[in-house]
């Protein structure tokens, strides 16, 4: 399978379907352009191109899980030997956050590899600027950032593994060591990729005479796979975590993030004052629906949706609790003021009707 492949009641379904008596979908799992298995669905009913998109996304997020899942059994598989690096499998696991992953990991690979301090530089999407973004032992810093091509940062990228450094190299005599500190004397430095892309730099600074080891180098590499691997995981994360409380058809918050709203706040405000509440509902959805089909009532309510939005202040909740309702929650707004934010999306939604 290349595609979803669909069918509806009374069609000839795939050989693999039990006693087909309804409409049905499969949709393949190719996290990397290859196959990696099927998601197959037992449907009620038949359902409309935006809804098997939104099936595709669904199993697309799944495929990128099974397939970190399995770079991660491949990382520990390679590293059992290291009873450190058994803990690292673990704490990727476990840790819900980018700076708790590095303190975890920094603390583990001071068994495995001797330094004085451990950095974690994170690269930007454009690979032109490196910025310094977590140090241990916790410490300030006086580290800005820098162009990435023009730091010491950029041999290990542009290596693509892991590297040894010393300061008194004199091939490396131009490069820029200031996103490393002052008294770093050899590093030992890999790139951590999301990817296809470099993401981040891990680096361990010696300021003493102490030199690293080819196994050192070796065990280095094999943190970066799975830090990489957390990167990723933690990235799903944030997408799921961001998918259960917005709605996947307009963006906005939806009535899960809306209740924990009221709930974390008292009457949904932290302020003192006077606040709104509008609450909108769309006339005849059903007719656009059945008349044009979904796809058109899908874009009637993303245009509502984005009218909502632009009416309203930037910190303005807006949110959508239902097939055809939204919901708005103006803090230190009064009832004049409420009443024109009304009449603003009245003018909105009829000169986007015409």
């Amino acid at each position: 399978l290349r595609a979803p492949l669909r069918w509806a009641r009374g069609d000839t379904p795939p050989a693999f379907v039990d006693a087909p008596t309804r409409a049905g979908l499969v949709v393949p799992m190719r996290p990397k352009g290859q196959i990696l298995g099927v998601v197959a669905i037992d449907l009620a009913g038949d359902l409309d191109d935006e809804q098997v998109r939104i099936v595709e996304r669904a199993v697309e997020q799944l495929s990128l899980a099974l397939d970190g899942a399995a770079l991660y059994q491949q990382a520990t598989a390679r590293a059992q030997h290291i009873q450190a690096l058994s803990n690292l499998a673990r704490i990727v696991a476990s840790v819900v956050s980018l700076r708790e992953a590095f303190a975890a990991f920094a603390e583990e690979v001071r068994w495995l590899i001797p330094f004085d301090r451990a950095c974690m530089l994170l690269i930007d999407d454009d690979q032109r600027i490196v910025e310094p973004y977590a140090l241990y032992p916790e410490q300030e810093t006086a580290a800005q950032a820098s162009w990435l091509e023009s730091s010491i940062v950029s041999v290990p990228v542009a290596m693509g593994g892991a590297v040894s450094i010393r300061r008194d190299d004199p091939q490396y005599a131009y490069l820029d060591w200031s996103v490393l500190g002052d008294d770093a004397v050899e590093v030992a430095a890999v790139p951590v990729r999301q990817g296809a892309r470099t993401a981040a730099v891990f680096v361990l600074v010696n300021s003493g005479a102490a030199r690293y080891r080819t196994g050192d180098l070796d065990a280095l590499e094999e943190v970066a796979g799975l830090l990489g691997v957390t990167i990723e995981r933690l990235r799903l994360y944030e997408q799921a975590a961001h998918g259960a409380r917005h709605d996947l058809l307009t963006g906005l918050p939806n009535y899960r993030y809306l209740q924990e709203m009221l709930e974390h706040d008292v009457a949904g405000f932290s302020g003192i004052g006077e606040s709104a509440v509008l609450v909108v509902d769309m006339d005849s959805l059903k007719a656009f629906n059945d008349t044009l089909g979904h796809e058109a009532g899908d874009r009637l309510i993303r245009v509502v949706a984005r009218e909502l939005r632009a009416a309203c202040r930037d910190h303005d909740f807006v949110a959508r609790t239902g097939g055809d309702e939204f919901v708005m929650l103006l803090e230190g707004v009064g009832i004049d003021a409420a009443e024109r934010v009304a009449e603003r999306i009245h003018m909105a939604l009829a000169e986007a009707h015409l």
